[in-house]
């Protein structure tokens, strides 16, 4: 079976952290992205991968979707 990936935005706090938590739980792999820099915290407790950074800054997406979650 292949990997689940999700990508959540604006995953610091609120509905995006509840959310990038609930992914974890269903046996996702994560990549956050949040510009408070609290996506790289949530990650890294998630073992995800976390960009600082907003959706509307494309160079972050990119960093992002190349990292993905396993940090390569």
């Amino acid at each position: 079976m292949a990997d689940k990936i999700a990508v959540v935005t604006a995953a610091g706090k609120g509905i995006g952290a509840g959310i990038a938590r609930a992914l974890h739980a269903d046996g996702y792999r994560l990549v956050l992205l949040s510009p408070s820099g609290n996506a790289e915290k949530l990650a890294a407790e998630l073992g995800g991968h976390g960009v600082t950074g907003s959706v509307a800054a494309v160079g972050r997406l990119g960093r992002a979707g190349r990292e993905g979650p396993g940090g390569h």
